[in-house]
């Protein structure tokens, strides 16, 4: 089997198959077939007519929309295995319902129990563009102003001890992280945002690294909420993890549209599956407050969309996709 990934969703796949090159393999499983190289193999081995069963396994959310508006890219491959029951139903509402399978997301084998730890630890996902945005940062540093406001409301707490024990001979060393303790924000950054900006804990990820997904799964497991400006990737991961998410609005993505002539740039809102509480960066802090005292909030509504599109119940997705490729051989 030639087996094409990008992000590691296939890395359970590579261990359990006999891989093999494009030339060689008499099953091709590959991450997308609608754009670049992979679209050039797919579209040209069929066109010669020498292209193995080639399948599409889901990436990463709403992958199945790249084939529909504005987009409308073309379906290549055989047949498309989704995560879960939305995607499927985005397919056959393209008119692909008998090419698409739901097999569940490959990662979900890395959902593990949360952690406990004393601070209460806020996620900070900046929207993936390729590019840094103007909203990430502002909405980051709202995440800053509420640590620093906490650290704030601590110090003066303290001020009496701490007038009477600050002298010119006698310096007391107070670290920061004692000031901050109750609350920490970490920025989940790519090698594209301006971690000069981000003044706090960050860490770095690659989105094509096979590692990168594993981070997030683990930073998942150890904080209390993730903020965001769109319901992406690690949004539906977290509601995997049943991690409470609060997301910004304002912020629109730039999608092209060629019409042949030019290019032409359409503004798209971000996605909203209900799981979630919209706000205004204004109400961010108090959304934030609210939520890191009331984890149960929206709790009902991330397990609905965690099975819709991550398909939790279908069990193992690698077992599943060796399944679907099996039943087909054997007809």
């Amino acid at each position: 089997m030639y087996v094409g990934d990008f992000n590691g969703v296939l890395n359970d796949l590579k261990q359990r198959v006999n891989l093999a090159t494009p030339r060689n393999a008499d099953v091709w499983t590959v991450f997308q077939d609608c754009q670049g190289s992979y679209r050039d193999l797919i579209y040209t081995a069929k066109q010669l007519g020498i292209c193995p069963p080639t399948y599409v396994v889901q990436h990463g959310r709403n992958a199945s929309y790249d084939y529909g508006p504005p987009n409308s890219f073309q379906f290549n491959a055989d047949k498309f295995l989704c995560w879960g029951k939305k995607d499927y139903e985005h397919m056959a509402s393209l008119g692909f319902a008998s090419r698409t399978h739901i097999v569940g997301c490959p990662l979900n084998v890395l959902i593990k129990p949360r952690t406990g730890h004393k601070e209460k630890v806020v996620l900070f996902v900046p929207v993936n563009t390729g590019k840094e945005e103007p909203e990430n940062i502002a909405v980051y540093y709202e995440l800053l102003k509420l640590k620093y406001h906490k650290a704030s409301v601590k110090v003066l707490s303290a001020k009496e001890m701490l007038k009477n024990k600050w002298g010119i001979n006698n310096k007391l060393n107070v670290p920061f992280n004692a000031l901050a303790e109750d609350m920490d924000v970490v920025a989940k950054l790519l090698p594209w945002h301006d971690k000069a900006l981000y003044h706090g804990s960050t860490i770095l990820g690659y989105q094509d690294m096979p590692d990168n997904n594993k981070k997030v799964f683990s930073l998942l497991q150890n904080v209390d909420l993730v903020v965001g400006l769109d319901e992406g990737c690690t949004e539906i991961y977290a509601y995997g993890h049943d991690v409470p998410v609060v997301i910004v609005k304002g912020f629109k993505y730039r999608q092209h549209r060629d019409d042949g002539k030019q290019v032409k740039y359409v503004e798209c809102d971000p996605y909203k599956t209900g799981a979630a509480p919209h706000v205004d960066i204004e109400d961010l802090a108090d959304m934030v407050e609210y939520c890191l005292e009331n984890p149960d909030y929206y709790r009902v509504e991330r397990a609905r969309v965690a099975e819709e599109e991550l398909g939790l119940s279908y069990g193992n997705a690698t077992d599943n996709i060796l399944k679907v490729i099996k039943n087909d051989f054997k007809a």
